[in-house]
């Protein structure tokens, strides 16, 4: 899971501190108690497709409750800095279609950006 988490927080912020603080809050609000080592934002940045496609159907084996976790901590990591990103909003949407569990509203506190 951390693998998603990076990528995302890596392709919708542009600055490594941005993208690490992302990757923060989306990693806390799992709830889970996890706590980022200081390099784990970085599996975001190389070959970040093919850890996108490993990482993809590890969600399908998730329980419900645990999907919803996920999306509304995915959508965390994506609305951070308040913006998302057209790249941000593909991946959320890829994930929710993986997970079978709708998008929370979050555009509405947001701006979403190319």
């Amino acid at each position: 899971l951390l693998d998603l988490f990076a990528i995302l927080a890596r392709q919708g912020h542009e600055d490594a501190v941005t993208a690490d603080e992302a990757f923060a809050a989306g990693v806390q609000a799992l709830g889970i108690g996890l706590v980022p080592g200081p390099d784990d934002s970085l599996r975001g940045e190389q070959d970040w497709q093919t850890r996108l496609d490993q990482a993809l159907p590890v969600l399908a084996s998730l329980r419900d409750d645990d999907r919803r976790r996920v999306v509304a901590a995915l959508a965390r990591t994506a609305s951070h800095d308040r913006q998302i990103t057209v790249a941000e909003s593909e991946l959320l949407r890829a994930c929710c279609a993986m997970l079978e569990t709708p998008l929370p509203p979050l555009y509405a506190a947001t701006n979403v950006t190319a």
